[in-house]
């Protein structure tokens, strides 16, 4: 994938300027801790609670964390993709979980967190969470880039890379497997390369 930018990120060393694909991130602005910290009172419930989750989303990969709101302090959940979901080059949201009806200090235990970590990747996969989202792009060619607010330390870059990477090769394939209208079962076999007489019948010894 080659990376077009007037910016430097933790994962522009991967770029390839031979391939293809291209992510152009020109229009792209610095996210920092304050973006994301600002949008912390919007969570409709929970207001006084000194923790949130960070829900981060490129292509069909997803990052959780769980951010300390008086310190900023960052603790990785878990990773994981879910192809049923829309595609998205970057999304970000902030996420309250209602672990129990009166929300209460050990909701929010690490250990706990973890122990319950395949029902928070069911709850959003399902969308049974309140969601707030965290930043809201000025427009569709604008993404955020992570060097600034520090998620390059929990983030591995090669992972981001080939998430994004993945995310425009699956737009990619849609596009070239597009097949119109009318088009008939020899069609398509001449299409993908083969020989409508010969090409499915096994040779005779």
């Amino acid at each position: 994938m080659r990376i077009i930018d007037n910016k430097h990120d933790f994962y522009d060393y991967l770029q390839n300027s031979t391939d293809n694909i291209v992510f152009d991130r020109r229009n792209s602005y610095m996210l920092s801790k304050n973006d994301i910290s600002e949008k912390f009172d919007l969570i409709r419930f929970d207001l006084k609670s000194k923790y949130r989750f960070l829900l981060i989303q490129a292509g069909v990969t997803y990052w959780l964390f769980l951010i300390r709101t008086e310190d900023f302090n960052v603790i990785p959940i878990c990773t994981w993709k879910n192809y049923n979901k829309p595609n998205k080059l970057i999304a970000l949201d902030i996420i309250t979980f209602r672990f129990s009806y009166y929300l209460k200090d050990d909701d929010y235990s690490l250990d706990k967190i973890k122990r319950n970590t395949s029902k928070l990747i069911s709850a959003i996969d399902n969308n049974e969470i309140f969601t707030v989202n965290v930043i809201t792009y000025p427009h569709n060619s604008q993404i955020p880039i992570f060097a600034s607010c520090g998620f390059g330390n929990y983030i591995d870059a090669t992972e981001m890379f080939c998430a994004i990477e993945e995310y425009f090769s699956i737009e990619k394939t849609k596009s070239e497997t597009t097949v119109a209208k009318g088009t008939t079962d020899k069609d398509k076999i001449t299409i993908h390369g083969f020989d409508i007489k010969t090409s499915f019948r096994s040779n005779k010894r």
